[in-house]
């Protein structure tokens, strides 16, 4: 037991003398305060005045990425809309190919039914020439016409 209040005083001496110097020093760093008084308020003020210019720097860049993101959440919804509308357009233009590739059907079945007709015609010129050809031949071109008829006497005869 002896020792442990041996080891307790001398802990206890220890931080009394911890607490002399720390005083003294305390007094000696008060007086090089007072010495360089105006110096320490001017670095004190300047520091202020550094983390004030740094503190409305921040607060500049913090609103500018708030514009940055409302910008960003507008174009996000301004693509939302365009591709949206790029969708319909498309949807449209697969109606309009499809129409425009009936109406090439159409186009090319009309075209075949106007070249069968002009078949037809062709061979009814070409039946007609040669008709004309033998009625020339055997002497009954042209053709001799009844006389006119009286539509008074065919009113009368009725």
């Amino acid at each position: 037991m002896h020792m442990i209040n041996y080891t307790i005083s001398r802990v206890i001496i220890n931080v009394m003398e911890f607490l002399s110097k720390m005083k003294t020093s305390v007094i000696e760093f008060s007086k090089r305060l007072s010495k360089h008084e105006f110096c320490i308020i001017l670095s004190l003020g300047l520091v202020i005045a550094v983390l004030m210019w740094s503190f409305s720097k921040q607060v500049d860049h913090h609103a500018e990425m708030i514009k940055l993101e409302k910008e960003n959440a507008y174009l996000a919804y301004q693509l939302q809309n365009v591709t949206k509308i790029a969708k319909e357009q498309d949807n449209e233009l697969g109606e309009a190919f499809n129409l425009l590739g009936q109406q090439g059907r159409l186009l090319n079945e009309q075209d075949h039914e106007i070249r069968t007709i002009r078949s037809a015609l062709w061979v009814k010129t070409v039946f007609y020439d040669a008709l004309v050809e033998y009625l020339k031949k055997i002497g009954e071109w042209p053709p001799k016409m009844p006389p006119p008829i009286d539509p008074d006497k065919l009113a009368n005869s009725i």
